[in-house]
């Protein structure tokens, strides 16, 4: 089993207001106002994703892994590949977006 790793340290006064791990466990996405994904084993920032307009208020990883998504306090949805860190997708939702979660279709 790998080491705990520290991310953020409690003497920091950043706010985590989202976390997802890759349906892997090889990343880990974070939510301070910055989107960044860290690699869960060495426990280093890989990339800060791009923003769109508004604050991210949700974040997830795809089933697959492959699309990171976001969604932001006015409405949109964004869409981020893991490996570039590159905004791919982007579209708008009426109303706000408290919570992002993947449902798996059987």
């Amino acid at each position: 089993m790998p080491d705990a790793r520290t991310l953020f340290d409690q003497d920091q006064t950043t706010t985590l207001s989202g976390l997802a791990f890759s349906p892997d466990g090889t990343w880990i996405l974070t939510n301070t106002g910055e989107v960044i994904l860290w690699d869960a084993t060495s426990g280093t920032s890989r990339r800060m994703l791009a923003r769109v307009g508004g604050s991210v208020v949700a974040i997830a990883f795809s089933p697959d892994g492959r699309t990171l998504a976001g969604g932001t306090g006015n409405g949109r949805v964004l869409l981020w590949d893991p490996a570039s860190g590159r905004l791919i997708g982007l579209a708008r939702r009426s109303g706000s977006l408290g919570l992002l979660s993947p449902r798996r279709h059987r």
